[in-house]
C-alpha cells in the first residue's frame, strides 16, 4: 500500500522553512536543518531495498525560487531524490495572486512516481497595468505528495535545481542550474545501546556470620542481587533515543528494537535464601512493592535461574534475596544475565562481605608436611575473621576451629593447617579467610619433612 514518507522530515523542513532563502553555499545544513533520524532496527526493506514510511497527514517542502523569472518567460525545475524514489507524482505550486502580483505558472513535465527525480515548468504571466508578471526570486514554492516517497537505510537528500532550458533539466547538465540547493532529510542509526541492566551490589557483614546485610545492631535479611531495566537499551535514564519507528513514525520504543518475549537466563549462587524474579512498574519499591515472576525457576544444581519476560520500557526486573527465614551463610560472587532472543548478556548483581579476602591458594593436610598461617592484625582495633574452603572434585574440606575467630588489636596468632580444616577423599585445597580488616598481614610457612625445606608466602590481599 503506498503511503506518504518523510514525515517529521518534511515537516521540519516546513517548520524551519527550509529553502525559504537560499544558502550562500547552497547547503540546507547552513541553515542549522538536521535530518529526521530514523532507527535501523525498523528498517524494512522491499524487494528492491527501498521503504516505505507511514504518514497520518500529507507534508509538504518549501523552497524559493531562487532566480527572478521575466513575466510571460518560461524555465524547468528538476527535484531529485538520491536514495530515495518518488511514490506518485509530486504536485509544485506557488503563492496564488493578490491584487500586484500574478501567480506562477507551474504544469508537470516528467519523472515523479518509481523515479528519483521530478521535472516541471514554470511560468511567469504576463503583465498588465494592475498585475506584477515577473516572479521575484524569493516566492516559495510547496512541493505536495499524496503517496510519498521511498527510501533506502542510507541518508537520503532532496536537491531543487532552476534551469533556463528543458534540456538542461532533463540532462541535469552541471554548470547550467540558475539557481540550486540540496539537504539531507532522513537517515536511519542503530538505537540498540546493548545496555539492559543496572548493577546491584549487596554486601553480608560477617558480625552476622554472612547471613544478613546492613549493620551488626541491627542487620536485614532481604537484598536486591539484579536490575533488568529494558529502558536502557533506547539509552541513559533520561535520555532516551530520539529516532523514529520507521513504519509509523512514532518514537522508537523497547519494542521496535529487540523481541518483545525473551528467555532470561541468570548464572550464579542460588544455593542459599529464597529467591525471585520480581517485575516492577516506575514507581514502586524494587522487590517490596514489586510482583512475582511466575515463570522463574532455579535449576536443580542451583546454579542457574531461567524465566519469560516481557521486555517494556514501562517495567523493570529484580533478582530479590530473602534470607530472612532460613538465614544461612551467604557466599561471595556475581549474578549474571543473558537475553537469548536479544543476545545480550551482563553482570547484574555482586554479592560482597564487608571483610577483606586473603587467599590461600594451596593448603594441605599431608603428613609428609607440616603447614601453618601466620596472622596478624596491625589495626588499633579488634578483627574477626572466618574461612570457605574451596577443592577438587572428590575432596570435600570441613571448617575447624582454627578457621574462624576474633584476632585482638596488635595480635599475632600461629595456625596449624590441621587445626583449620580437615580433608576427605583428599589432602589438598585452597582457602579464602574473610577478616574485618583493611590491617591484617598474613604468612603461610610449609615443611617438607622429607627434604627439610621451608616454603614461607606472603600472601595479598585478593582485590
Amino acid at each position: 500500500m503506498k503511503k506518504n514518507l518523510l514525515v517529521a522530515a518534511i515537516a521540519a523542513f516546513v517548520a524551519q522553512g527550509a529553502f525559504a532563502t537560499p544558502a550562500e553555499d547552497g547547503d540546507i545544513s547552513s541553515k542549522n536543518h538536521s535530518p529526521v533520524s530514523y532507527a535501523s532496527e525498523t528498517f524494512v526493506a522491499n524487494d528492491d531495498g527501498y521503504q516505505e514510511v507511514d504518514v497520518d497527514a500529507i507534508q509538504a517542502i518549501n523552497m524559493p525560487l531562487g532566480f527572478t523569472l521575466p513575466a510571460g518567460e518560461k524555465r524547468y525545475i528538476r527535484i531529485s531524490l538520491d536514495d530515495a524514489l518518488f511514490n506518485d507524482e509530486p504536485v509544485l505550486a506557488g503563492p496564488a495572486a493578490t491584487a500586484t502580483q500574478g501567480a506562477a505558472i507551474i504544469d508537470f513535465s516528467q519523472g515523479g512516481d518509481g523515479e528519483n527525480f521530478v521535472i516541471f515548468e514554470i511560468s511567469a504571466p504576463a503583465d498588465d497595468s494592475a498585475v506584477l508578471g515577473t516572479l521575484p526570486n524569493d516566492i516559495v514554492l510547496t512541493l505536495t505528495s499524496t503517496d510519498g516517497y521511498l527510501v533506502t537505510e542510507a541518508e537520503t537528500t532532496i536537491s531543487y535545481a532552476l534551469f533556463e532550458t528543458a534540456s538542461q533539466a532533463v540532462n541535469n547538465t552541471q554548470g547550467t542550474a540558475l539557481s540550486e540547493e540540496s539537504g539531507a532529510l532522513t537517515s536511519y542509526s542503530s538505537v540498540n545501546t546493548g545496555i539492559f541492566s543496572v548493577l546491584e551490589t549487596e554486601k553480608a557483614i560477617s558480625q552476622t556470620n554472612f547471613v544478613g546485610f546492613g549493620s551488626s545492631t541491627s542487620p536485614t535479611f532481604t537484598g536486591v542481587l539484579g536490575n533488568i531495566k529494558p529502558a536502557l537499551l533506547l539509552g541513559p535514564a533520561g535520555s532516551p533515543s530520539q529516532e523514529l519507528n520507521a513504519a509509523d513514525n512514532s518514537q522508537v520504543t523497547v519494542e521496535d528494537v529487540v523481541a518483545d518475549n525473551q528467555t532470561l537466563t541468570i548464572n550464579g549462587d542460588f544455593t542459599f535464601g529464597t529467591w525471585t524474579l520480581e517485575s516492577a512498574a516506575a514507581s514502586q519499591t524494587a522487590c517490596s512493592t514489586t510482583t512475582e515472576v511466575a515463570s522463574f525457576v532455579i535449576s536443580e544444581d542451583k546454579k542457574s535461574a531461567t524465566a519469560d519476560i516481557t521486555m517494556s520500557s514501562a517495567n523493570d526486573f529484580y533478582l530479590c534475596l530473602d534470607n530472612a527465614t532460613t538465614k544461612e551463610q551467604m557466599k561471595k560472587g556475581d549474578y549474571i544475565a543473558t537475553l537469548k532472543e536479544a543476545d545480550l548478556t551482563a553482570t547484574i548483581g555482586e554479592l560482597t562481605y564487608n571483610t577483606q579476602a586473603i587467599e590461600i591458594n594451596y593448603i594441605t593436610t599431608d603428613p609428609g608436611y607440616t603447614q601453618r598461617i601466620f596472622l596478624l592484625n596491625n589495626g588499633s582495633q579488634k578483627a574477626n575473621f572466618s574461612t570457605t574452603f574451596s577443592t577438587e572434585s572428590g575432596i570435600e574440606a570441613e571448617a575447624k576451629e582454627g578457621s574462624s575467630g576474633t584476632l585482638e588489636a596488635g595480635e599475632y596468632r600461629m595456625i596449624k593447617v590441621t587445626d583449620f580444616v580437615e580433608f576427605t577423599g583428599g589432602a589438598r585445597g585452597a582457602a579464602t579467610i574473610e577478616v574485618e580488616s583493611s590491617d591484617i598481614r598474613a604468612t603461610t610457612q610449609t615443611y617438607n619433612k622429607d627434604t627439610g625445606s621451608t616454603d614461607t608466602i606472603t600472601l595479598t590481599p585478593a582485590p
